[in-house]
């Protein structure tokens, strides 16, 4: 029923012609331009759109013509060598998540297959590793955070199911253990969790979670946000993450939140799809 929201709707409205929304990356303009790309392609797969359905598949088609070159994505090009490469991994990881099959995207990957088993096969994040296996694969290495970066968006996306078994052990727990959370979802210790429940960063954790539920051997590891969640029912079998987490993108699902058992449904569905992942 939220595909049907007035949500979608809006966010189908504002889609160009070409498959994009304004800027891909960078909220540079908000005023002019409300929605990123990506923000706008979040909303819609959490509002349960698939490459089924004709503004994703006219996205994918979009974000394929800038993988290949055939254009250009409208952000600020940053000065540094690495900028290409990067934008290659968020392209890749956005077209991925609606489309496993495709190639180019597939080739990107692989890449970061590479590059993380070669990081982490001391068994540890290692810095002298990954500039060894990036001068490899890319053919240089220019230190920047964009690129060093390994818990973030991008690579947990990328990465799901598709490591051998003892890196993406290792993987796991150096996300798990990071201090910062993952990079572009929350900024907090994914081990922590969060002191109160009805906040926007509980939100972002559970942005986290949710992407780490897609390792599929590794959510054992994940069965104290199984207790945290039911520590925090406000009563049997519901629970509310308040009014200030209706940032646009995770919430709101029902179309309208002046009642509050609007909110609290659209929290409990959230809540409830994750405690039957885990």
């Amino acid at each position: 029923m939220y595909k049907d929201s007035i949500w979608a709707k809006k966010l189908i409205e504002e889609q160009r012609e070409d498959g994009g929304w304004s800027y891909f990356h960078s909220l540079s303009e908000p005023k002019k331009y409300p929605h990123t790309t990506e923000q706008a392609l979040r909303r819609l797969e959490i509002l349960g759109y698939t490459i089924e359905d004709k503004p994703i598949k006219k996205a994918v088609d979009y974000l394929e013509k800038c993988l290949l070159r055939e254009w250009d994505i409208p952000d600020y090009k940053e000065k540094h060598r690495h900028w290409e490469d990067f934008v290659d991994l968020m392209l890749a990881t956005w077209i991925l998540r609606f489309d496993e099959t495709n190639t180019h995207a597939l080739k990107i990957r692989d890449k970061w297959i590479t590059i993380t088993q070669y990081t982490f096969k001391s068994g540890k994040y290692n810095l002298d590793d990954f500039i060894v296996i990036c001068k490899e694969v890319f053919g240089f290495y220019e230190k920047k955070p964009l690129i060093s970066a390994m818990s973030r968006f991008y690579n947990l996306s990328l990465l799901a199911n598709q490591l051998d078994l003892k890196t993406e052990n290792v993987f796991f727990d150096y996300v798990l253990n990071n201090e910062g959370g993952v990079y572009y979802v929350n900024t907090s210790k994914l081990l922590d969790t969060p002191n109160e429940f009805a906040h926007k960063n509980a939100s972002k954790y559970l942005g986290a979670v949710e992407m780490l539920m897609k390792y599929d051997r590794q959510k054992h590891k994940l069965q104290f946000v199984k207790d945290w969640l039911l520590d925090n029912q406000i009563e049997e079998g519901k629970w509310d993450l308040g009014k200030k987490v209706k940032d646009g993108i995770y919430f709101p699902l029902s179309n309208d939140w002046r009642k509050n058992e609007n909110r609290i449904k659209d929290c409990t569905y959230r809540v409830n799809r994750i405690l039957k992942e885990l």
